[in-house]
């Protein structure tokens, strides 16, 4: 079984990069925004609805890790680096699967903000994306985070196994799944 964790900043290309992964890989996506877009126009973008979304996710990992022929699951996620329960959520993540002896892969993706200010207006993004349609607030929201927040990890921070930084600058979303695959011998 394989386990991908895809996290970084908004629109940097977690979505694409795990769409790309997951059909080289033949691994099911599961990306952040099907557990928001589900619960958003429910609940609003309030802290009940992340910690739903999140509680949704570790049933489906619980889940997965029960079924014995299972292929493993890729999913994305932000992570606020300078928020504890955001480390302490994606810790737990790792401890179900690590609970059954399945070590996940950690992928972090970086890019600069104008071209993730470019690549929140992206038709495909938009489509798949229902809440970041609303052009003028994503962008609003993508910048405010980029500048309140730590949405890349500092140098060493990461301690898991199974860990790579990559820039997604100048580079497609295939470019990209491309050298994950070959920094981890996923092909071998």
């Amino acid at each position: 079984m394989k386990v991908l964790f895809i996290t970084g900043p908004h629109a940097v290309g977690k979505m694409t990069v795990g769409e790309e992964l997951s059909q080289q890989l033949k691994l099911p996506l599961l990306f952040n925004h099907m557990t928001l877009d589900l619960l958003q126009p429910f609940l609003g973008w309030t802290s009940e609805m992340f910690t739903l979304s999140n509680e949704i996710r570790v049933r489906l990992f619980q889940e997965i890790v029960k079924q014995p022929d299972n292929v493993g699951i890729i999913a994305s996620f932000v992570t606020y680096f300078d928020d504890p329960k955001d480390i302490e959520r994606n810790d737990r993540f790792f401890e179900i699967f690590r609970e059954h002896n399945i070590e996940p892969y950690f992928i972090e993706l970086e890019a600069e903000l104008e071209t993730r200010i470019i690549r929140n207006k992206d038709a495909h993004r938009l489509e798949k994306k229902p809440s970041k349609r609303n052009i003028e607030y994503s962008e609003k929201e993508l910048k405010e985070h980029t500048l309140y927040y730590r949405l890349n990890s500092n140098k060493n921070e990461i301690k898991y196994e199974r860990y790579c930084r990559l820039n997604t600058e100048y580079k497609t979303s295939k470019e990209v799944a491309d050298s994950i695959i070959n920094y981890f011998n996923f092909l071998d």
